[in-house]
């Protein structure tokens, strides 16, 4: 099934791997509360100066006015509070994450200094999108030459199972319109949902909102879901790939066999996904050529992960079994408004909750969701293809005004 002729260069890949692993060192720590809930309205609380500063940039914050399911596992985190829990990580480690780093991304504690060297990065990857694909643990050479898939079709809804590249099997449900759309909608799930809690198939009613439902029916469009993270029996990072390298890859498995299959229904392809399948889909959209516009739900503007606890993981100490491995190379780096710069031109809508992940309380803490969509509106300036909803309320696909954007770039810019 692999094309295995440039075999050998795997070893290049895996010697620049092993040399340019690394999580960027924090020495500023996550802080701040968790989401606060009025148990009695549901609805969550904002202090004043949140919505000074978003005015102030030119973004309004609205109520979501729907009764929406999160998911509150990505509140702020404090690593002191983790460390005096004992999460596997011993109290003697704490000086070890403060400052373990194999470069000086945050060694100095001048924030200046920090947004310096992370912009120069940033530049140089604008111009170099194989740079990019470098950084983040991801490469083709081992490519498929044919399918091999298992699909089930009953009506409108299609079951496909498709084999990847590296032997995985790739779970997706598609659903298509009787009417001739051209458009398709591709949906990774985050952790925590699935396939058919996305499409409305499940008893399950989580963070998704089944917004693949409400968007099949609102915007008649054919739309499929994927359950994410297939990464098969397979030694990653001794060929030059990460976890998210892989992920990618098979998100482009199931688009070239969509394209491949159903031609005729997905000549305009919109990638969106939710809290991890969101960075899976802003990671594929600057790669691959398939995407024409990318919908970033609680995802990259949730705050800059440079400074968040996963950055200060070992790859490979026995200690921190607990790292995620998908964290690889320059992760966290891209997983801020930064993605968005090198996402533009392409369409994009961003979905956000106010109360999720990380919300600056001082002008000395680190950088929060309002600051990530303030990169995303300097790098599209006055264009129209460019959707922000900023709604009050946590970890969650916000369904109706998010689809009220998407048909405005679907009229306006595909």
């Amino acid at each position: 099934m692999w094309d295995i002729s440039l075999f050998l260069k795997l070893n290049i890949f895996k010697i620049l791997f092993i040399n340019t692993l690394f999580f960027i060192n924090v020495n500023l720590l996550f802080a701040g509360e968790l989401a606060i809930i009025n148990s009695e309205n549901d609805r969550f609380l904002l202090d004043s100066k949140i919505y000074e500063r978003a005015r102030k940039e030119g973004i309004e914050i609205h109520d979501s006015n729907e009764s929406l399911s999160y998911d509150y596992s990505n509140s702020p985190i404090n690593i002191e509070e983790i460390i005096n829990n004992n999460f596997d990580i011993n109290k003697s480690d704490y000086p070890f994450l403060l400052e373990k780093s194999i470069v000086e991304i945050n060694n100095n504690p001048n924030f200046s200094i920090k947004k310096q060297i992370q912009d120069e990065l940033i530049n140089r990857v604008i111009d170099n999108k194989e740079l990019f694909k470098y950084m983040i643990g991801y490469h083709n050479i081992f490519t498929l030459k044919e399918f091999e898939f298992v699909r089930k079709i009953e009506k409108q809804i299609h079951y496909l199972e498709i084999t990847g590249r590296f032997g995985q099997v790739i779970s997706g449900i598609c659903k298509f319109q009787d009417s001739n759309s051209d458009i398709v909608m591709v949906l990774i799930t985050g952790r925590g949902t699935t396939a058919k809690a996305i499409m409305g198939m499940s008893d399950n009613i989580d963070y998704s909102n089944n917004f693949g439902k409400h968007s099949f029916e609102k915007l008649k469009i054919n739309v499929c879901a994927i359950d994410m993270f297939p990464h098969g029996d397979f030694p990653l990072h001794p060929y030059g790939l990460s976890g998210r390298g892989v992920s990618i890859l098979a998100i482009e498995d199931f688009l070239h066999f969509i394209k491949q299959n159903y031609e005729n229904q997905t000549k305009k392809l919109i990638l969106g996904g939710i809290s991890n399948g969101g960075h899976i889909a802003e990671y594929t959209s600057v790669i691959s050529e398939d995407v024409d516009a990318v919908i970033s739900a609680s995802s990259a503007s949730r705050s800059d992960y440079s400074y968040s606890p996963y950055s200060k993981l070992s790859l490979d100490g026995e200690k921190y079994r607990n790292s995620d491995k998908s964290y690889a190379m320059f992760d966290s780096l891209f997983r801020s408004g930064r993605i968005y710069r090198l996402i533009s031109p392409k369409p994009l809508i961003i979905s956000i909750g106010t109360h999720d992940g990380h919300i600056r309380q001082s002008d000395s803490d680190f950088p929060d969701k309002i600051d990530q969509l303030k990169i995303a509106k300097e790098a599209y300036g006055n264009s129209e293809c460019l959707k922000i909803n900023l709604f009050r309320g946590g970890h969650a696909f916000n369904p109706n005004p998010d689809i009220k954007n998407i048909q405005l770039i679907i009229q306006n810019c595909l």
